[in-house]
């Protein structure tokens, strides 16, 4: 585990979010009932630019990420942006802040990089704390994308249809699974996300 932690904590010092994803900005303003209020979970957080954009929004937010690294630049970011989010050092599949139940939900580029039984055991932990009617966001990379055959120590393990609907099927309420795919240089570089929303 700690060569994934030093993984992580690296790839926080080098890279890391500079703005929230548009897929959580688009999701929170379509999807989520205004105004926007209760807990918000963020999962596998990095350096809190999704947390903070939630906590902007007027959520109450806890966000938690396997990498200390990221957890400090998270909390010092939230700080700059003068927001309130709790952060926690945890891995995926155990899911902190207890006693928290949680109305909205996202996880952005965290399942393609874990092993398929701990995505799993993400969800169960998490179908357990979630307030009915609780909706949730979840965008992870295809097999066909482009970043699972880069050559690097943060190599994505992309997911095929069926593996989507098998992790996320018996779970919830409802579950829709949709696909994102952008290109670039003429298509010769594909970006090919899934894009799962649930409502508990």
């Amino acid at each position: 585990m700690s060569d994934v932690v030093a993984s992580w904590d690296r790839w926080n010092v080098t890279y890391g979010d500079k703005w929230p994803a548009e897929a959580v900005i688009s999701y929170v303003y379509r999807d989520c009932p205004r105004p926007f209020s209760g807990n918000a979970l963020d999962i596998g957080c990095g350096n809190g630019v999704n947390s903070c954009f939630l906590a902007s929004e007027g959520y109450a937010v806890y966000g938690f990420d396997i990498s200390p690294y990221g957890v400090t630049k998270a909390t010092d970011y939230a700080a700059s942006r003068n927001v309130n989010v709790e952060f926690a050092c945890a891995s995926i599949d155990c899911l902190p802040f207890k006693g928290i139940q949680f109305d909205v939900v996202i996880c952005v580029g965290v399942f393609d990089c874990v092993r398929r039984e701990m995505a799993a055991a993400s969800l169960a932990n998490l179908e357990k704390r979630l307030n009915v009617g609780a909706k949730g966001l979840f965008v992870f990379a295809a097999n066909d994308d482009f970043r699972t055959v880069i050559d690097n120590e943060w190599q994505l393990d992309g997911f095929v249809r069926d593996e989507v609907e098998a992790l996320f099927s018996n779970r919830f309420r409802s579950v829709y699974i949709d696909e994102l795919v952008q290109t670039r240089q003429g298509g010769a570089v594909k970006r090919h996300d899934w894009v799962v929303t649930i409502e508990g």
